[in-house]
């Protein structure tokens, strides 16, 4: 009998899967140890990555605590080199900005307390807080008010505020009663008690019983800045003298920037250059212009504004408007609290702002009545708007205080304008019922979270 090949068809698939199998059952116990050994080198390697990560976090914590502990030493330090040197102001300010860094920083609330005897007064923002120089603390020492609060008296008796459509209507807020009081447009004195004019000669207002005083300067050409004291005036080269009424020429060529005087001395602060990058200097001479001398190279590009720009009340610090105190003996510089709007030599009165009242008369009445609306103790200016409800169509009619801080029905309107009448005209169809009328401070009155800043009733009752 004769031997035969046979062929038979062979599934690759299927004796690729019986050999691997095959192989799996012979050395399973090599395949187990090599999977061990790879499964042990990723968790090696994460762990080491994870205590590389936490290590290197470690260092870093400590190396930015390290840096931290560095710089409260050396400020400790400057304010102790400070107060050495009786800068008083700049230490009080260093030490004010250590302590809201680090409010239990034992060496600056001890050195708080060894100066305070030796500052007065403090700084005010246009928020209505008040920061003394003697005291870590802050106080809000305004509230209620509508307008841009942009000047405090140096006595704390008195603020400047802004309204208007154009933001061009100036008054005075007295802050023990919260009274107010339209000035004319010029150049308010520091202390909030008269106004310049915009109008030559120099013509001086004194904003409680309106007496003017006429100071004639040939070469007066521009309106600039009143003095810490709010005796002089300074304009281009000019200082204005308001208690001699007399004016002298500032001996300095090419003078610009804003300029502060005591009466003895000046100071300069020279504008920089925003484009060439050159930064601010300060300068200080005699009122006369002579023995002009630099003080300091300033830390910014551009101008001062110098409607911000407080002298202290001994003449030993600088406040400039870019948030910074300058020493006029040494040209020392440290940060101070930003956005001042005056340089307060005592504690502020604190001032809770009453809302403007709203009457109606009459308080009802039947339909066909004309309920005209009166509205008093505004700020002047202030934009408002008014709502009716339940009432329908139209958005709120916008109404402006007038220069006494009042909003009231014109007698002469219509009955039936609505749109010139702070009032409500009813006919027949109007809906008998309790009417509420809100008064919002402009230019937002739709906000949902607004609350109105007055508000009163009438009744409209049907026939």
């Amino acid at each position: 009998m004769s031997n035969k090949n046979v062929f038979v068809p062979v599934d690759p698939e299927g004796f690729g899967c019986g050999l691997l199998l095959g192989l799996i059952i012979r050395y399973w116990r090599e395949l187990l140890i090599a999977v061990g050994f790879i499964f042990a080198c990723i968790v090696g390697a994460t762990i080491v990555q994870s205590i590389s990560g936490f290590v290197s976090t470690a260092k870093d914590a400590q190396a930015a605590t390290q840096q931290s502990i560095s710089r409260v030493i050396q400020e400790n330090q400057q304010a102790d080199d400070l107060v050495a040197n009786q800068e008083y102001y700049l230490a009080a300010s260093l030490v004010r900005t250590i302590l809201s860094e680090d409010p239990n920083n034992d060496h600056a609330m001890a050195l708080m307390k060894s100066i305070a005897g030796h500052v007065s007064g403090g700084l005010a923002v246009g928020s209505g807080v008040y920061y003394p120089f003697s005291s870590a603390e802050s106080i809000t020492f305004v509230s209620g008010l509508h307008g841009a609060l942009v000047r405090v008296s140096p006595d704390g008796q008195r603020g400047l505020i802004v309204n208007g459509e154009n933001q061009d209507i100036y008054s005075i807020v007295n802050l023990s009663d919260g009274s107010f009081m339209k000035i004319d447009k010029g150049i308010p004195s520091t202390d909030l008690t008269r106004v310049e004019l915009y109008e030559s000669p120099t013509k001086i207002k004194n904003i409680s019983d309106g007496e003017i005083q006429e100071i004639d300067c040939s070469n007066y050409t521009s309106h600039d800045t009143w003095s810490q004291d709010s005796r002089f005036i300074i304009s281009g080269d000019l200082i204005v003298d308001t208690e001699s009424s007399s004016c002298r020429n500032i001996n300095v060529p090419g003078l610009s920037g804003t300029v502060v005087v005591d009466g003895e001395k000046m100071w300069i602060v020279l504008p920089g250059n925003y484009q060439d990058v050159v930064k601010g200097q300060l300068f200080e001479a005699n009122i006369d212009g002579s023995s002009l001398r630099k003080l300091a190279d300033l830390p910014f590009t551009g101008r001062d504004d110098g409607s911000r720009t407080f002298l202290a009340p001994d003449s030993s610090a600088i406040y400039l408007s870019e948030g910074l105190l300058v020493s006029t003996r040494t040209g020392q510089i440290v940060s101070a609290v930003p956005n001042a709007i005056g340089w307060l030599e005592t504690n502020p009165i604190i001032a809770n702002i009453k809302q403007p009242q709203l009457t109606i008369q009459p308080e009802s009445g039947p339909r066909g009545t004309l309920f005209s609306f009166s509205l008093e103790g505004g700020e002047p200016g202030l934009e408002v708007a008014m709502s009716i409800e339940p009432t329908s169509g139209g958005g709120m009619p916008i109404y402006f205080f007038d220069d006494n801080g009042k909003i009231e029905d014109d007698p002469n309107a219509p009955s039936d304008a609505f749109s010139t009448t702070f009032g409500m005209p009813t006919d027949i169809n109007t809906a008998s019922g309790i009417y509420t009328v809100k008064i919002y401070a402009s230019p937002n009155p739709n906000q949902p979270d607004l609350n109105p800043m007055s508000v009163a009733t009438f009744t409209v009752t049907g026939p």
